[in-house]
């Protein structure tokens, strides 16, 4: 005769099941993330991004949007939020603030904002 406890600390095949598609998930998340910024890094071009607005994103997360022109096509992307713009969403202080954004060449919709090089401008 089993006790209740060992069946209730056992993992229902159905627990299995989303433990393994959560843990799939996750590590394709991890692996496209590191693939975009490899292709980045390899095909390496910058431009300036200019931030466009900035929203809470579930819990206490926070997205930055920020916008940026290639070849004069616009291009607008997510990044995760630099702690600096705590009070944006109240006050909007960081829409139109502008950074460097690194994209890569041959897929410049695939980009990141570096948050360590503020006030970009284009030269003419």
């Amino acid at each position: 005769m089993t006790s209740s406890s060992d069946s209730n600390s056992s993992m229902t095949p159905i627990r299995w099941v989303i433990l393994t598609c959560i843990l799939a998930f996750a590590t394709f998340k991890i692996r496209e993330s590191w693939l975009d910024s490899k292709e980045i890094d390899a095909h390496l071009r910058t431009t300036c991004g200019t931030i466009t607005r900035h929203e809470r994103s579930g819990g206490s997360g926070r997205s930055t949007y920020y916008e940026y022109y290639v070849d004069g096509v616009r291009y607008e992307a997510i990044s995760g939020s630099d702690k600096r713009f705590a009070g944006c969403i109240e006050t909007g202080s960081c829409i139109g603030l502008t950074y460097e954004v690194e994209y890569a060449e041959g897929n410049p919709s695939n980009s990141r904002m570096i948050w360590s090089r503020p006030n970009c401008t284009v030269a003419p």
